[in-house]
């Protein structure tokens, strides 16, 4: 593990820099951002955090899936568990195909709203975030290289945090190799640090990575709006096209909604299913159901309190599925008695309409 965060630190060094102007990261104000955010401080150790590239874009137009591919490469470093990882992704023209309904943009903005980090346990610190926008030059093998980052990215997005501290050697690999070409043209990026100290705390919300505006003397107030990025000037909202900017968002939650993804989703699954009204089922049931909340309490990818209330739904679960099968188990009975009653019946009704048809002949 410190070897790949190591090689994630001189992959940062290492970022070739543009020929224009650095750019600079701001956070967009709550009062600024359309609808109404419910963005504020993310609770160490109670909550999760996510990581969401919204929207890029170039000044000057660029033929983007014709001479070139967007390339965004994110790398994200926080506290995982007791030590510190470094997660990167790469987002390139097949990730941002799939995100949109119509063709993709060739000129000048480029959608994406692509989670690229998380959700994340915070265990609080401070949280490095590197975010870099690239063109790169459509030959086969710059190509090639993108879309094996690209497809490593997406893998690794679905599945847990530790799967890539086992595989994301080979990510690592397919980023340095894509940045030592001559075709990836470095155009804009920044590398931030939040929550550096206990008077800044981790803030969710939109920030915006860009570079000075073409009227230096009087930039544009920035403002979202269904998470795009506008310019405000002389009571006139516009899309904003003032310079190469890069728009994400740090996303906080109190749940994570994609429990299924984990080993002891299915053991729980299992355990409930195994309930059937005797006594033996069910106390098997209960091991297995302990068996899956201790592993799901060795797992970082989730707060203590959210496990709590995990263990509450699968308790309620769990009683609710024992109490209808007491009343299934003397029901399933009853009924198959009837129904075998009924059976006999109509075995015996045809017995005698048979012998009636006999005699009539």
């Amino acid at each position: 593990m410190r070897g790949l965060i190591l090689d994630m630190q001189q992959y940062l060094s290492a970022l070739p820099r543009s020929k224009s102007a650095s750019a600079t990261m701001q956070r967009i104000p709550d009062g600024s951002v359309s609808p109404a955010a419910t963005s504020g401080i993310v609770l160490g150790r109670d909550m999760y955090f996510s990581l969401r590239v919204n929207q890029f874009g170039l000044s000057e137009d660029v033929e983007w899936f014709v001479k070139y591919d967007p390339m965004v490469v994110v790398m994200c470093s926080f506290l995982y568990g007791y030590e510190r990882v470094t997660v990167p992704c790469v987002i390139g023209p097949d990730f941002i195909k799939n995100q949109l309904r119509t063709d993709p943009p060739r000129f000048g903005t480029t959608l994406t709203d692509i989670c690229v980090t998380g959700p994340h346990p915070y265990r609080g610190g401070p949280i490095e975030i590197s975010v870099c926008l690239y063109k790169v030059q459509r030959v086969n093998y710059a190509k090639s290289l993108l879309r094996i980052a690209e497809g490593l990215s997406q893998t690794l997005l679905t599945s847990q945090l530790s799967t890539w501290l086992s595989a994301g050697g080979t990510l690592l690999d397919a980023i340095g190799s894509l940045l030592g070409l001559d075709e990836t043209i470095y155009l804009t990026g920044h590398q931030t640090t939040l929550a550096y100290s206990p008077l800044f705390p981790l803030m969710s919300g939109y920030y915006c990575v860009a570079t000075p505006s073409k009227d230096s003397e009087n930039p544009p107030q920035l403002r979202v709006n269904q998470g795009r990025l506008f310019s405000f000037s002389l009571d006139r909202e516009r899309p904003y096209a003032e310079s190469d900017f890069i728009l994400f968002s740090l996303e906080g939650l109190e749940r994570r909604d994609d429990l299924y993804r984990f080993p002891f989703a299915r053991m729980k699954k299992d355990a409930i299913a195994t309930i059937s009204g005797g006594n033996e089922e069910i106390k098997r049931a209960k091991i297995s159901l302990t068996a899956a909340y201790q592993e799901l309490r060795k797992s970082n990818d989730f707060t203590t309190k959210d496990a709590q209330l995990i263990l509450s739904e699968w308790i309620n679960e769990f009683n609710k599925e024992e109490e209808n099968s007491s009343l299934l188990g003397p029901m399933s009975a009853s009924n198959e008695k009837e129904y075998r009653g009924k059976e006999l019946q109509e075995t015996e009704r045809s017995d005698v309409e048979g012998f009636i048809r006999q005699l009539a002949l």
